[in-house]
């Protein structure tokens, strides 16, 4: 049987020194050790137990798991139900790590567009963008499926126009706020926002909003308890990106748009 000290070990295996001595700590991989000076001593066995350890590091195993796995010398069926609960693992961070590059490919995309932008903002923005999924399964409990269909299966530059778009109302925002609820700006600044709002959900007027509701008739029929509630379902998603004193602004603001310009007024491609 071939021995081997570490040094020659890593440079046969490929694997550093540092993490064989790791694997030893953890008792996955414990070479016998010289009595005299206390080196370790590496064996052909403790080459294919690292072969076992790599194969199942790469399957997606963690190392608490791959040294239960290890001590076996024959697998069952069970290793086939392991494995299916593997897969289904693997496959979530697959579709996970792809919404992760989306997102920091439309993160690029915004940042590149505006050379610097407001911190919260951003990441109101980021979190909208990775909650896309929970996003439309809740949409789906409210919403008609052809309106949930429309607002999600859109391409991604349809979706970057939306961002970028929220991004400058937000940006508005914060610059106008405090100016009184009748200023023409204040004013310029809403009718735009809510213009794109109403050809994003596909709607001709601010009454016909609540037809992309499932049994909803009015927005009188929510209480609101209910409204609250669906406000905090949907700040969880994404977060505002304004201070109380800011939000409170421009609730006011809104309010006073809404009464005095949104019911009846349509978006200009509908006049």
């Amino acid at each position: 049987m071939r021995i081997m000290l570490i040094g020659e070990f890593s440079k046969r295996t490929g694997v550093s020194i540092r993490t064989l001595h790791y694997y030893d700590e953890k008792g996955l991989l414990k070479p016998e050790k010289n009595p005299i000076s206390g080196h370790r001593i590496y064996s052909d066995r403790d080459v294919m137990n690292l072969h076992k350890i790599m194969t199942l590091k790469a399957l997606g195993y963690t190392l608490e798991q791959i040294s239960e796995m290890i001590r076996e010398s024959s697998f069952d069926m069970s290793l086939v139900d392991s494995l299916r609960m593997q897969q289904k693992k693997l496959e979530q961070d697959k579709e996970d790590i792809e919404t992760t590059l989306v997102t920091i490919r439309r993160t690029i995309l915004l940042i590149e567009g505006e050379k610097e932008v407001n911190s919260n903002i951003l990441m109101s923005l980021i979190s909208s963008m990775q909650t896309e999924k929970a996003q439309r399964e809740w949409a789906e409990q409210f919403m008609e499926k052809d309106v949930v269909e429309s607002l999600y299966e859109v391409s991604e530059e349809e979706k970057m126009k939306w961002e970028k778009a929220t991004l400058q109302f937000y940006k508005e925002i914060k610059r106008l706020v405090g100016k009184p609820a009748n200023d023409e700006e204040v004013m310029h600044v809403l009718k735009e926002y809510f213009t794109l709002i109403l050809t994003f959900l596909d709607v001709a007027s601010f009454d016909d909003i609540t037809n992309i509701f499932t049994g909803i008739e009015s927005i009188e029929d929510f209480s609101d308890e209910e409204l609250s509630k669906l406000e905090a379902e949907v700040e969880k998603f994404v977060p505002s990106p304004l201070t109380k004193e800011e939000q409170e602004w421009l609730d006011e603001v809104m309010a006073y748009y809404i009464e005095n310009q949104a019911f009846g007024f349509q978006t200009d491609e509908n006049e």
